[in-house]
Order: structure tokens, then sequence, then C-alpha cells
């Protein structure tokens, strides 16, 4: 989810990174379907899932502006 987090741009000082963002938000965020299997078959599912979406938006769909902290990701 590392992509996910540098995707929504929050910045953590303390990690000198982007501060990851929960599965569950990535999903309502991107307005994903969360899968409704087991937990762990579940997560990878939807992991897969966001960085589909991430993949599809990049370049053309930044962040919504009304998010707190964002800054557009266009891929490296």
């Amino acid at each position: 989810m590392k992509l996910h987090a540098r995707w929504y741009g929050e910045w953590s000082n303390g990690k000198n990174d982007y501060r990851y963002q929960p599965l569950e938000w990535a999903c309502t965020e991107l307005e994903i379907e969360e899968s409704e299997h087991h937990r762990a078959i579940g997560d990878a599912q939807n992991t897969l899932r966001v960085l589909r979406a991430i993949g599809s938006r990049a370049g053309k769909y930044p962040p919504p502006g009304d998010m707190p902290y964002f800054q557009r990701y266009y891929g490296d």
C-alpha cells in the first residue's frame, strides 16, 4: 500500500515518508466494492483492486481536492 500512501500524499515527519492509509479507506476513497471473502483473501483482492484503480487514474485523475492532504501522483 506504499503506492496508495504516496498517491494520497499525507506526509509523516516521524517516518520521513508518506503515511499509510487503511485499506478500507483506500477502497472507499477509490469507490471500490470491498470483497466479502475471508480476511486474508479479501485483503489481497482489495489491494489488487486499489492498485488497478490508481494505475487507471495515473496522470489524469488526481486525488479529490477536499482531502486534507494530497499531492498529485503521476507514477514514476
